[in-house]
């Protein structure tokens, strides 16, 4: 973990496994981006694991952001449109089960 972080510090951006005590693996992927916590960026990501969010239809997974090369607000402003677009196409319909 403290070399895919100094390889993001570096490269703005790395991944490594990791595996808890249970012994089940983790792809984590560390972004590097300085912006504010009120940025589009972090207000309109949906935290893993958080059951918070779930009622908010305006939040992107990180998958999302992750698939569609999403680094900061002003990536996912460009973006934002072509996921909408992609959400509604019958590909990700089947591949998501609506």
């Amino acid at each position: 973990m403290k070399q895919a972080i100094e390889l993001a510090l570096s490269h703005e951006e790395s991944s490594c496994r990791v595996a808890p005590s249970d012994l089940e693996a983790y792809e984590v992927k560390i972004i590097v981006n300085n912006e504010s916590l009120d940025s589009p960026f972090w207000s309109r990501m949906k935290l893993p694991y958080s059951e918070l969010d779930d009622c908010s239809k305006d939040k992107k997974s990180p998958h999302d952001y992750l698939d569609f090369g999403v680094r900061d607000s002003e990536s996912l402003r460009r973006k934002e449109a072509i996921m909408v677009a992609y959400k509604e196409t019958e590909v990700y319909k089947s591949i998501s089960g609506l």
